[in-house]
């Protein structure tokens, strides 16, 4: 900031003061004290805004945001964002006994199968993977048992990706020259595509409110 006068402090996705602090980047978890040095010299008003937060109960995210802040006299603003273009699936395993490699090897088999049928279909379509072991292991299983086609249109995404490799890929997808990107979270964040159909999880993200940003990458294009 320097020597400059700041009329308004704007935080957007403000989830990510308290979530991120806690275990990425540890800068955010100061970014509390910064602005309380800051205004002590000058005045301001902060502003926060996210679409990704829990209000109340043992996981009150509004509440360890605003104090991690230090927010005094706060004026609060809740809303929801309508989206009855999304249709959520859920489709429970039926046999629990199942040795590990033996499911993973159903879940990859499912997998494939529904990709070939999304591709055929010409529907861009978004996997989330947990880990990168898991989006690499599939990825060379597809070049195993999937068809040509469908290896050609597979794109990449995740946070050790090489930068010029990852913004690759990203244009690839942009553009309509891959169909279908396999991608950890780090496929979030400031990527805003209008016409993504589906959004697949490939087992169950790190909490809810990652989910609920992962899956409204779908249809924005309807909202």
């Amino acid at each position: 900031i320097g020597e400059r006068e700041v009329g308004l402090f704007v935080i957007d996705e403000a989830h990510i003061v308290t979530t991120w602090g806690k275990a990425f980047r540890s800068d955010y978890w100061y970014l509390g004290s910064y602005l309380q040095k800051l205004r002590k010299t000058m005045q301001f008003p902060i502003a926060t805004f996210t679409a990704t937060a829990i209000y109340g109960g043992i996981e009150d995210m509004y509440s360890e945001t605003r104090d991690s802040l230090y927010l005094l006299n706060t004026i609060r603003y809740f809303g929801y964002v309508k989206r009855d273009d999304i249709e959520i699936k859920i489709q429970k395993a039926n046999d629990y006994e199942k040795k590990y490699k033996e499911y993973l090897a159903d879940k990859y088999r499912v997998l494939l199968m529904r990709l070939e049928f999304f591709m055929k279909k010409q529907k861009k379509t978004l996997v989330y993977f947990p880990t990168v072991t898991l989006i690499l292991n599939f990825y060379d299983y597809a070049r195993d048992n999937g068809s040509k086609e469908l290896v050609e249109t597979l794109s990449l995404y995740y946070g050790t990706l090489d930068k010029e490799r990852k913004k690759a890929n990203y244009l690839r997808y942009k553009n309509n020259d891959s169909t279908i990107m396999l991608a950890t979270k780090a496929f979030g964040m400031g990527i805003d595509l209008p016409d993504i159909q589906n959004v697949y999880h490939f087992a169950p993200t790190g909490n809810v409110c990652d989910y609920i940003q992962e899956i409204r990458r779908a249809a924005r294009d309807l909202e």
